[in-house]
């Protein structure tokens, strides 16, 4: 970890290297069950996120213990989003992201990661299973680097998870049946991204619960390369209904 890191550990899911003690370093002692108030640097999850978001430019840290965090988080840094993120250890399971036709909260269904900027995007050792988005990526939507053409490029990392069992349902636009793409995950590349020992397995594109097919792409993975390069290394895609099923490349 260097200095600009934002991160979210689970402790006792693996041993992890001792941190590095930045100038400005906060770490946070998260639990299921604990209280709001994060003035002792022990709080529930929501708290934690919000107290790192609201102070832009410090390091912060966010310590799971073991345990079930039900619901959504959300964090949301202020100004331009120029931070690293790191999600590491955790397991994500039965999130839904099904809001109106076409809007971004039908996106990521387990995890909905987006860095601005010239930002670093890690996920690492993570579990994604039993999640569902309507629009892309059942069990996570990653995108490292700004949405529109001319903005900066970002870093992008997705290693050594466990995918499984997520599904991109596909939605009603109006009268068009709009199909739900990257079933495991969907990745959108703009500058670099390295997407290697992914364990992906059961996922669906497609196939929403109103007994249509809304066929979509890349049951297990969906790759959208919009600027720069993707390298996809010893992935492992098992069973994915849907178009081009295992993995979807477009670029």
């Amino acid at each position: 970890m260097r200095c600009g890191v934002f991160s979210v550990v689970a402790l006792g899911c693996f041993m992890a290297l001792p941190p590095v003690v930045c100038a400005e370093q906060v770490v946070y002692k998260v639990w299921p069950g604990a209280d709001g108030d994060c003035a002792d640097r022990e709080c529930h999850l929501q708290a934690a996120l919000d107290a790192a978001e609201s102070a832009p430019g410090v390091d912060h840290e966010i310590r799971l213990a073991q345990g079930s965090y039900g619901g959504n988080y959300l964090y949301l840094p202020a100004g331009d989003h120029t931070g690293d993120l790191t999600v590491e250890g955790v397991t994500l399971r039965q999130g839904v992201a099904g809001g109106a036709a076409g809007e971004v909260d039908n996106w990521g269904g387990g995890l909905f990661a987006l860095t601005n900027s010239t930002a670093t995007l890690v996920v690492r050792r993570n579990i994604l299973e039993n999640n569902r988005a309507a629009s892309a990526g059942g069990g996570c939507l990653l995108l490292a680097g700004g949405p529109e053409d001319g903005d900066a490029e970002g870093i992008l990392y997705l290693e050594d998870p466990i995918i499984r069992h997520n599904v991109a349902t596909g939605f009603m636009d109006g009268a068009d049946q709009e199909g739900g793409d990257g079933g495991g995950c969907n990745i959108i590349v703009r500058g670099l991204a390295v997407v290697r020992n992914n364990l992906v397995h059961d996922n669906r594109a497609g196939g929403a619960d109103s007994g249509q097919t809304f066929a979509g792409f890349g049951g297990g993975l969906y790759v959208e390369i919009m600027k720069g390069s993707a390298y996809l290394v010893n992935n492992y895609p098992h069973r994915q209904p849907g178009l081009f099923s295992g993995r979807f490349v477009r670029g």
